[in-house]
């Protein structure tokens, strides 16, 4: 990791980057934004670059706010989550340093010990069973965002489906009376904008195929459905899609510790190929 890199982890972490003599940076739930290097020596722009390259290394720091310990806790348990394994040879290739390298090693063991203990407290012994959770909660989840969009679309053509009923029925005598008058010049330079939309509804209509149109209580009826419907997938998103990366993660460093570099399904190519 470079430091360019670790700018485009913050910014994927939901931070905002500020470049000017100081690097600053606002957190998804701030306000303002400050500068790195006040929170201590260790986050200057060199400190940042020595601790990546793993030429500097930090100790923890003592907790006396109980905020902070109780930030500290939250964040400890989010951890609990496995993160993904690093490709140590990917690295090498790259030139990472000796200590880089090092470093990688030792958050590997700490992933992949995270990983077991999190299958283990989800009940999870062994990998078929890992490889079967992981496929449903990724269906799942797709399932339910594919329903969200499913109806949002729906939604979007109501509403749009509204408007020009609106746009039909509001203009519906004006166009009545410019047919009647024979198509008059005259009479649609003065009704120009009410002809128009009452043709563009009509034209609307026809490309729909509607026989008969819908009213508007329906469309509303219908509507308000969809959207009960929408909150509730809604209300489990954040959590079905949190379980299908963790799973996902869990599987992928299952694969490495397992398997190596090479996937199940080339393993077994390579076995047949024998």
């Amino acid at each position: 990791m470079t430091f360019p890199d670790f700018l485009v982890a913050l910014r994927k972490a939901g931070c905002e980057v500020k470049i000017a003599k100081q690097y600053s940076i606002k957190p998804p739930d701030s306000k303002k934004f400050f500068r790195l290097d006040t929170l201590g020596e260790d986050y200057s722009h060199s400190a940042i670059i020595e601790r990546l390259s793993g030429r500097r290394i930090v100790a923890k720091h003592e907790i006396s706010d109980g905020s902070a310990a109780r930030k500290t806790d939250e964040y400890a348990a989010s951890q609990k989550c496995p993160n993904l394994l690093f490709d140590i040879q990917a690295k090498i290739a790259e030139g990472a340093g000796a200590g880089y390298v090092q470093w990688i090693r030792i958050f590997n063991i700490q992933i992949a010990a995270r990983t077991l203990i999190f299958l283990k407290e989800n009940g999870i012994d062994s990998y078929d069973e890992l490889c079967e959770k992981s496929a449903a909660s990724s269906s799942e989840f797709h399932s339910r965002l594919a329903r969200i969009k499913e109806i949002e679309a729906r939604q979007q053509d109501i509403s749009e489906l509204q408007k020009q009923i609106g746009n039909y029925v509001k203009n519906r005598d004006v166009y009545a009376k410019y047919k009647a008058s024979g198509w008059s010049q005259d009479f649609y330079e003065v009704h120009a904008s009410e002809i128009i939309l009452h043709r563009a509804a009509k034209k609307y209509f026809n490309e729909l195929g509607l026989k008969k149109l819908p009213s508007i209580n329906q469309l509303k009826q219908e509507w308000a459905a969809l959207d009960s419907e929408r909150r509730k997938l809604y209300s489990g998103y954040k959590a079905a899609k949190q379980k299908s990366v963790t799973l996902g993660t869990a599987k992928t460093n299952a694969d490495v510790m397992l398997f190596g570099s090479r996937t199940p399904k080339q393993k077994h190519q390579d076995r047949d190929t024998r």
